[in-house]
């Protein structure tokens, strides 16, 4: 009889950790406006050219030095050519950038992207902190906001008519009549215009401040967890500009979706949806399937929890209004938001 509670009091105290995670972004992120006027960059890309180059780091190593990780920050070698291509994959003969120049790695290298730091993951989150190559992990993503994520494959594009324009499906998230911005799939795109929430893929042209929230910080959701098994791109760890540690996890998929999940299988039915209608998903369990897989989820139950604009924490529900949710993601849709 006791067991049950245990294990509740043991998820309470996880999920508080969790949130005191996600609460430290929240004021490195003040901390880091304060100093650059700017939100962190998604990545430090130069130019299109330049976006695609796996060195490039994700705006968690950015704000590392308001993360209490300064030591961490200035091992970190920045002098790279921005059109040179350096690999920072296990193995690299020599240190490029976003490399450490150390000795305990392969080939006399020790990477970045191999470094646990220890506010990463959220203790209900069973991913293995290095599951993938080595890779450091982490259970937290930047909000794309109500952006598009087309999947691999047509039929797993779930989430596009049925975003909030119910009345008319011809006007679907591809056109953004409710929410601006958002019509760059996966945030690639250096345009602020193009991007529904605060974070993108590739970094933008131009510095987005706090004056860009124009629903105000207290409304627009900044970061959020992730589970790094449900999708191609969210196990690649912290560092990389190409996972979700950057900014193109997206509201546009409803919180707690598994259905690309490692031996998950669950349908939308199986977690108290449908959403506008949608009672089952197809087959669309692969984790390329983006439209279903670039989402929110953790392990706590019945919801997800996030950090906002202004540094607050918040648990919502998988249950929570879609519509709300996408006004939640967006930081210019200038719309009343329901109760969450």
């Amino acid at each position: 009889l006791l067991l049950p509670a245990v294990q509740a009091a043991r998820e309470a105290a996880r999920r508080m950790q969790c949130a005191n995670n996600l609460k430290q972004y929240g004021i490195a992120i003040h901390t880091y406006h304060d100093v650059w006027n700017k939100i962190p960059t998604s990545t430090c890309a130069h130019s299109w050219n330049d976006d695609w180059q796996g060195a490039r780091p994700s705006f968690h190593v950015v704000i590392l030095p308001q993360m209490e990780q300064q030591p961490l920050y200035d091992k970190i070698i920045w002098n790279r050519n921005a059109t040179a291509v350096v690999s920072v994959n296990r193995g690299s003969a020599a240190p490029g950038w976003g490399c450490f120049s150390g000795v305990n790695g392969a080939n006399g290298v020790v990477h970045a992207e191999e470094v646990q730091v220890p506010y990463a993951m959220c203790p209900s989150d069973a991913t293995n902190a290095q599951a993938d190559w080595l890779i450091a992990q982490t259970s937290y993503a930047g909000s794309g906001g109500s952006q598009l994520t087309p999947s691999i494959t047509g039929s797993c594009n779930i989430f596009y008519d049925n975003v909030i324009n119910n009345a008319n499906p011809s006007l679907s998230i591809f056109y953004h009549e409710v929410l601006p911005g958002g019509n760059a799939g996966h945030g690639n795109t250096l345009e602020q215009s193009q991007i529904s929430g605060m974070f993108n893929r590739l970094g933008m042209r131009g510095n987005l401040n706090f004056g860009a929230v124009r629903d105000g910080t207290s409304n627009t959701i900044f970061l959020g967890e992730i589970l790094g098994e449900c999708t191609d791109h969210q196990g690649g760890g912290w560092w990389r500009f190409n996972t979700a540690a950057n900014g193109f996890t997206s509201t546009s998929c409803p919180i707690n979706i598994f259905t690309t999940c490692a031996g998950s299988g669950q349908e939308a039915a199986n977690k108290g949806y449908p959403y506008n209608g949608i009672t089952s998903m197809p087959d669309c369990t692969s984790r390329q399937q983006w439209n279903l897989s670039m989402g929110f989820r953790s392990r706590h139950p019945q919801g997800c929890q996030f950090v906002f604009g202004d540094g607050s924490v918040h648990f919502i529900s998988q249950s929570v209004n879609y519509a709300t949710y996408q006004r939640l993601g967006g930081r210019r849709d200038g719309q009343p938001l329901g109760d969450y």
